[in-house]
């Protein structure tokens, strides 16, 4: 749960950049803080499933609207804070992830997520690991290997089939709605950083 000080800077933070209330639970329902913001229905700064982590990526956000710099800190510094940790609880999200599917090799989905350049989820981007961690939820989600729910094979009617593609975001209606709305909440929180903040 954040702390009172770490609320009341958020809202300050927020106020100076300009973020509105929608654009404030836009942030907080992003993937990088992975629905902890939900309490009781509502996505909310006061939810106790909250991290220190998460304030951190909120705040680089707010931060980056802001034009680098937010209150009193100096220059980047919640976005030096927040970079490690996104990337080092997205690596293990995509090992947990993986070890629940056996279709596909974890170097092979590397290499074809990041354009040959990685064949190890360590050497991925944190954009690239994001899609390696929606891919894996797609694969065992089809296969029935995640939330008991039915496999290909298991359909009445329907003979299994191997995807065209690596099965990915692109495959997965959920995640198309996902990617559409981080899009639009992109677009949103770019049109905010293009105006001039007045000091």
């Amino acid at each position: 749960m954040w702390s009172n000080t770490q609320k009341q800077l958020a809202v300050r933070a927020c106020n100076q950049a300009r973020i509105t209330d929608d654009q404030r639970r836009m942030i907080l329902s992003g993937p990088a803080i992975g629905g902890r913001a939900m309490h009781h229905g509502k996505i909310t700064s006061t939810s106790p499933d909250l991290t220190n982590a998460d304030f951190e990526q909120f705040m680089a956000q707010v931060e980056h609207i802001s034009g680098g710099q937010v209150l009193h800190f100096s220059q980047g510094y919640f976005r030096g804070k927040a970079d490690s940790g996104v990337n080092e609880r997205l690596v293990q999200l995509a090992h947990d992830l993986a070890a629940k599917q056996t279709r596909y090799q974890l170097p092979g989905l590397c290499r074809r997520l990041s354009r040959g350049r990685a064949g190890a989820i360590e050497d991925l981007t944190a954009k690239e690991c994001w899609n390696l961690v929606e891919c894996l939820k797609g694969i065992i989600a089809r296969d029935g290997q995640g939330a008991g729910g039915k496999g290909q094979a298991d359909r009445e009617g329907e003979a299994p089939s191997e995807p065209s593609v690596i099965p990915g975001a692109i495959e997965n209606r959920k995640s198309k709605i996902e990617n559409r709305r981080q899009a639009e909440m992109h677009s949103a929180l770019q049109s905010i950083a293009d105006q001039e903040v007045p000091f």
